[in-house]
């Protein structure tokens, strides 16, 4: 991939072989709240709140994806608002070494995006 846009437009494809339907590049509103996501993606009563993280440097400090997943999981509050459901916090990698969970937030790296939308949803 070549850049950020590339890595977003990736995974929302990916959601959408899943049958979800994604959007890209998605800044919301409310309440004077506005929020970014890279990706929100929805099936049925599922929403998820995508944050993409196309690190270039070869180390990514743990902190840095810590802040990540604390920002995806409060920005997540206002997709509960729009949609009326419990939007699903989620960071998309493309560091393989980075995989797990922080606060409930899973971080997923790209390779493994398939098989967990597999197994959840």
């Amino acid at each position: 991939m070549n850049d950020w846009i590339d890595f977003e437009k990736f995974v929302s494809q990916v959601l959408e072989l899943h049958n979800f339907k994604s959007f890209w590049n998605v800044n919301l509103t409310l309440n004077g709240l506005r929020r970014q996501f890279d990706v929100v993606a929805r099936k049925g009563g599922v929403v998820i709140g995508i944050d993409c993280k196309a690190w270039n440097n070869k180390r990514t400090k743990k902190s840095g994806l810590v802040s990540s997943a604390i920002k995806q999981k409060e920005r997540c509050l206002l997709l509960n608002d729009v949609f009326g459901v419990r939007a699903i916090p989620l960071i998309v990698t493309n560091k393989e070494d980075l995989c797990g969970s922080f606060e409930d937030i899973n971080i997923v790296p790209l390779d493994r995006l398939n098989s967990y939308l597999l197994d959840n949803y």
